[in-house]
């Protein structure tokens, strides 16, 4: 591993999610058995899934990771954690992760066999705004994203039919809220008091 920014273990599957930031090409991430060491991830004979400044290079006995991503926009990978809440039981068992530098947030499912599908970009829902992810944090009921501006956005469902959302995710910030209702407000074109009561409901 070079930079492992940030790895987190899910307890319901026992199995560590490495988010490792890349020297100057590539972004991954690396997901292994809790219980499993001594595992060579490849760096710096390999960057990501390519090999390191150079055109061909040997891979055995090397663990290459699930997801790679190179260098046009995204340039530094965040880590964060598998939901398990139980706002959203669809979104149960995805993992969620960012880019410092492109401001996007994506999340996958990882199959448990070295297969990943429903690599889904969360960007639009969660709105960070032009602020980049620093990091992610998880309490009982689900996942938050923080951003350089100190934004925090939890993950919420959208089932208050009052409010009539067409997003995923409310942004919730925790030392500001008013402020963000009333951006949400304008962006969404929805009454403030609603946002409110949605935000209150969930």
């Amino acid at each position: 591993l070079r930079n492992p920014w940030r790895y987190a273990f899910d307890a319901t599957t026992n199995l560590l999610y490495i988010a490792d930031v890349g020297q100057g090409a590539h972004e991954e991430v690396d997901v292994v058995p809790a219980d499993q060491g001594g595992i060579n991830y490849g760096w710096n004979i390999m960057e990501g899934a390519s090999c390191y400044n150079a055109a061909t290079c040997n891979q055995t006995g090397l663990q290459l990771p699930i997801i790679d991503y190179g260098h046009n926009g995204p340039c530094s990978i965040t880590g964060g954690y598998v939901y398990r809440g139980c706002a959203m039981p669809w979104l149960r068992g995805e993992y969620f992760f960012a880019d410092y530098c492109f401001n996007t947030v994506s999340s996958f499912r990882y199959s448990g066999t070295g297969t990943v599908s429903s690599v889904t970009s969360r960007t639009t829902e969660l709105s960070p705004a032009n602020n980049s992810v620093t990091s992610f944090g998880e309490d009982a009921n689900g996942v938050w994203l923080s951003t350089f501006h100190s934004l925090c956005a939890r993950l919420l469902r959208r089932e208050a039919p009052h409010i009539g959302l067409s997003r995923d995710f409310v942004i919730y910030d925790s030392s500001d809220q008013v402020a963000v209702v009333k951006q949400a407000s304008r962006e969404l074109g929805i009454d403030e008091s609603a946002i409110r009561r949605g935000v209150e409901a969930v």
